[in-house]
């Protein structure tokens, strides 16, 4: 794991207006974040500084310590919370890309916003399992700068889900932490996108950049075919609808719950080494 030349002069930018800025406590970013930040922003030391600030209040907000146990304990409390939603969580072996495989259907976006008797004295602790999962989850696909640099793979089942969309749930969280996290878009696949979709999508624009925009792509559906293997196709109905759960719930509730959990805690546990053992001097 390394930086190119070129991506190391970045990073050295970053860290150094870093260390000059009166607003950034620099012995808090680690010289593996300025690097994440230094290569999303492409050695942009402005949006860089205006990005680990953000991160800054973000963590102080919530009490975030970066550690496994911590974001291991908030996974579990998230999939116990919402159960079936968070069908895969992984980085490609191949290529280090974050993969997210999502069942928009299973996921209640009123619930983050539901106050409820476990608030705690910084918030309502619905929204803090939400936001503060969904920090980790970024962490964990971001072990390594070939990650940071693919980007991340969405992938959304979005049948029976118009009934359970929240574009003021996406919009909070993205202000609080899309914004700020070092993070691009691969490419987003909608699976099974009914008629409501499409406008759910077109409510969420004006707050997505063009570039993450021009990513998303609605109406892909897997079609059964007698002869293979079951592959994605877009812009054909299948002779038989199916579903992205069918292939990821394989188990019991209790036993996909604690895959996914695992695997979260593998992958924060990957990028901490990487983390401590990198120095940009």
């Amino acid at each position: 794991m390394d930086l190119t030349a070129r991506e190391r002069q970045w990073a050295l930018g970053v860290k150094e207006a870093v260390r000059l800025s009166e607003d950034i406590d620099s012995a808090l970013v680690s010289d593996f974040d300025v690097a994440c930040h230094a290569l999303i922003g492409r050695g942009d030391e402005t949006q860089a500084l205006e990005r680990i600030k953000g991160m800054e209040t973000f963590r102080r907000t919530y009490g975030i310590d970066d550690s496994v146990e911590q974001g291991s304990r908030y996974m579990q409390e998230f999939v116990r919370m919402q159960p079936g939603a968070l069908l895969k969580l992984e980085s490609c072996p191949i290529t280090q890309e974050g993969v997210v495989i999502w069942d928009a259907a299973a996921f209640c976006s009123s619930l983050p916003l539901t106050p409820s008797t476990r608030d705690v004295a910084r918030g309502p602790w619905n929204w803090e399992v939400h936001v503060v999962t969904a920090y980790y989850m970024l962490r964990a696909l971001h072990s390594c700068f070939d990650s940071v640099r693919e980007g991340v793979f969405l992938i959304c089942e979005c049948d029976g889900s118009s009934a359970r969309l929240s574009v003021e749930c996406e919009t909070r969280l993205y202000h609080e932490l899309g914004v700020c996290f070092p993070y691009k878009v691969k490419q987003i696949m909608c699976y099974n996108t009914g008629s409501k979709s499409p406008l759910y999508w077109s409510l969420l624009k004006p707050m997505m950049p063009q570039s993450t925009w021009n990513k998303l792509r609605l109406g892909c559906r897997l079609e059964d075919e007698d002869s293979g293997p079951i592959k994605p196709v877009q812009g054909r109905i299948p002779r038989q609808k199916r579903r992205l759960s069918e292939f990821y719930l394989q188990s019991t509730m209790e036993g996909d719950n604690h895959y996914v959990v695992q695997g979260t805690r593998d992958m924060l546990a990957r990028r901490e080494g990487n983390e401590t053992a990198f120095r940009l001097s």
